[in-house]
């Protein structure tokens, strides 16, 4: 597995971003097909707002920032019992 927050990235790892989001528009376009799609099966008047609400969503989503937490250094205070 790949620590996608370590900079710079790897070859191998811009390739495969690369090759990844070749695919994004596809996926976008099909998503908010599949919601509008929905809202009418639903008999929705404002298919709009299920886009809305699952793009807002995501954006909110990509905001959340992943954290390396240091840990506590008090295991280096302790003194190891001798036999």
């Amino acid at each position: 597995m790949q620590d996608w927050r370590i900079r710079p990235l790897k070859s191998n790892m811009l390739d495969y971003a690369r090759n990844d989001t070749h695919w994004l528009i596809y996926i976008f376009e099909k998503l908010k097909e599949d919601l509008i799609t929905l809202a009418v099966e639903r008999n929705e008047k404002n298919s709009h707002i299920y886009v809305k609400e699952v793009f807002v969503k995501s954006a909110d989503l990509c905001k959340f920032q992943y954290k390396t937490i240091k840990p506590p250094s008090i295991w280096k205070s302790l003194k190891v019992a001798s036999k």
